[in-house]
């Protein structure tokens, strides 16, 4: 199968596989051979009407044959493609599993290569905590580039032409289902693989995950389209206390550094959704720190999540390692997903002595702070010491009944800066943003 725009191929497809009993079978030296190509229509409540195509490959592990079937689907109402893989009626164990940067199924599968000298294609991905943000990339889409950098910390792929500079055809590559247990991987054969973490111990019978190729056209611009007691207890508290909003924070680190989420095909999920169920029966909402991508793509399922960290600590600026503010293109990723992004706390003095940051750390522009914080839509949140406030700089985000004084649409990257992003092999251009606000 191939992934055509116009005359064009954009996408080639590689192997169907799959690991289990640890070992890998797999269609390219036919361990796991095509048996068969069927086609069906359906519908789907949310996305409509749609045509099945349905791959169908014969597994077989101790004289027991297993039917695994690869569905593309083809949907009539929406601009895009959706690849499921069901991995049939047998449970699919290793006792010795893969690295967590890995996958362990292989559907759908992609070449990352230069089609022709004519070929002048470009991408970015999102990786890393603070909603991807932290490891951010993007460089020309040939056999040289390494797209997806780290499987559990990555996130969707957007590939897009680089002489149209992020205003023509444009591709988003992106998880559909399960979240929180695949992953997009990059092989050393630059192959861009699709499919269930490889650290995954098992995979249960009827397994069916999902992702999305989402085709925007001509596009102006470049987005993805039970309760615990413990839960109960922890928001029942708090809300006595007077808490509107809870911050789950080291999302990261609680995914990749504790061996049952990256073991159990379930937990992950279950984890989130918990949290989320528990803080809508008590009426709080969630803001997300140090999310990865797949944390931000769970939260499409989680309606208490409102809004995320898209940006690294400010400390990072007060000590001169980064440019903190910084967050066109990550907020791009979280306003796609209905999360309103957070860019962390700012001073609103230049110089406020006895810091815990390098010796005589300085704000130089606090005004900026100021004015990404309010136009980014969420929380406007000051972090000076005692005493050092310039609050007739912070109540410019407001009105004197603090209603404060935010865009219809967060602060993001114009699509001109992304393409040169590309182009220039992932050295920035520049910060060029734009809001809007009907009046």
């Amino acid at each position: 199968y191939n992934i055509t725009i116009g005359r064009r191929v954009w996408l080639r497809s590689s192997c169907t596989a799959i690991y289990v009993d640890n070992t890998w079978y797999s269609s390219d030296d036919n361990t796991l051979p095509l048996t068969g190509i069927s086609y069906t229509s359906g519908f789907d409540p949310n996305l409509g009407d749609y045509r099945d195509f349905q791959l169908s490959y014969d597994l077989v592990r101790d004289g027991i044959h297993t039917t695994i079937v690869g569905h593309i689907r083809d949907w009539y109402g929406a601009s895009g493609i959706s690849f499921h893989l069901d991995t049939g009626d047998q449970i699919m164990t290793n006792i010795v599993p893969l690295d967590m940067d890995h996958v362990r199924t292989v559907f759908p599968s992609f070449c990352i290569e230069q089609m022709d000298q004519n070929d002048q294609r470009g991408y970015f991905t999102f990786e890393e905590e603070m909603s991807g943000d932290d490891g951010k990339h993007a460089g020309w889409w040939n056999s040289s580039s390494k797209v997806i950098r780290s499987g559990i910390q990555g996130g969707h792929v957007v590939l897009f032409n680089l002489t149209q500079q992020g205003e023509g055809d444009i591709l988003v590559l992106s998880s559909f289902s399960q979240f929180m247990a695949t992953s997009l991987s990059q092989t050393n054969n630059n192959i861009l693989e699709f499919g269930v973490i490889g650290s995954m111990l098992s995979i249960s019978a009827n397994y069916i995950h999902a992702m999305m190729v989402f085709l925007c056209i001509k596009c102006k611009k470049a987005l993805p389209i039970g309760n615990d007691s413990f839960w109960i207890d922890l928001f029942t508290q708090a809300h006595y206390w007077g808490l509107i909003l809870y911050e789950q924070d080291w999302l990261d680190r609680q995914t990749i550094d504790f061996l049952p989420t990256r073991t159990d095909i379930n937990l992950g999920r279950q984890w989130l959704i918990s949290m989320g169920e528990a803080a809508d029966k008590i009426g709080l909402n969630i803001q997300y720190c140090m999310s990865l991508p797949r944390h931000i793509l769970s939260a499409l399922q989680i309606p208490r999540v409102t809004q995320a960290r898209t940006s690294p600590d400010y400390a990072v600026h007060l000590d001169g390692k980064g440019q903190q503010w910084t967050i066109g293109i990550s907020s791009m990723f979280a306003d796609a997903n209905g999360l309103a992004p957070f860019r962390d706390v700012f001073w609103s003095t230049s110089l406020q002595p006895g810091s815990p940051y390098k010796p005589n750390a300085e704000e130089v522009l606090s005004e900026r702070e100021i004015l990404i914080a309010t136009l980014s839509t969420r929380p406007v949140s000051p972090g000076d010491a005692i005493n050092y406030t310039n609050a007739q700089h912070i109540m410019k985000c407001c009105r004197e009944d603090g209603l404060i004084l935010k865009p219809d649409r967060p602060l993001t990257m114009i699509n001109r800066l992304v393409s040169d992003w590309a182009f220039h092999d992932g050295v920035s251009q520049g910060e060029l943003y734009s809001t809007r606000t009907n009046m």
